[in-house]
């Protein structure tokens, strides 16, 4: 993790490869932290005397579904409990604050964070700078005609979505103040 000042913790996650073969203890629920890092971001986030506190981790933490099934199983979306038991987390300790920073997706979210009916924070995933996105997989006006559908349907099935963009390439920038 890196601290800046009072002002920001930034805490960095491998949700690529260190968790991913593992169990969360008692259960046969798959683990996509495993127990060392899980333990780790909980005293990351518990002893943090940050205003913010910015988890930064490779793959899309909020739901991701339509009609009840995964859109992807590998993010968070494929690992159900250990994300349930980050969130929950951050809703019993009372951590506020925390803003994770999402990337490899290819299209832009912002999305709530909950745990039950608790807010726990926020989530950003901006979109790719050059990758291919709906664009350049559907290619013109079929693009333009699936693009609209695709997002309402996407923030229809996902309530914590607040924001799915599914062409755009760039970058996004969260200020802090």
């Amino acid at each position: 993790s890196l601290d800046y000042g009072n002002i920001l913790k930034v805490i960095l996650l491998d949700t690529r490869n260190e968790g991913r073969t593992g169990y969360i203890p008692g259960t046969l629920d798959r683990s996509i932290l495993g127990e060392e890092q899980f333990a780790w971001l909980k005293d990351e986030l518990r002893t943090s005397q940050s205003q913010w506190s910015i988890v930064v981790n490779q793959v899309l933490l909020s739901p991701f579904q339509a009609l009840g099934k995964p859109l992807s199983h590998d993010s968070w979306e494929g690992f159900p409990k250990d994300r349930e038991r980050v969130l929950r987390f951050l809703a019993d300790e009372g951590i506020k604050n925390t803003i994770v920073v999402t990337g490899d997706a290819h299209f832009s979210f912002a999305c709530n964070l909950e745990s039950g009916d608790k807010k726990t924070g926020v989530e950003f995933l901006p979109t790719s700078v050059t990758r291919g996105n709906l664009d350049e997989s559907l290619h013109g006006f079929l693009a333009s005609l699936v693009k609209g559908t695709f997002e309402a349907v996407v923030k229809f099935f996902n309530p914590t979505t607040r924001y799915f963009e599914s062409e755009a390439h760039g970058y996004g920038i969260v200020d802090l103040r």
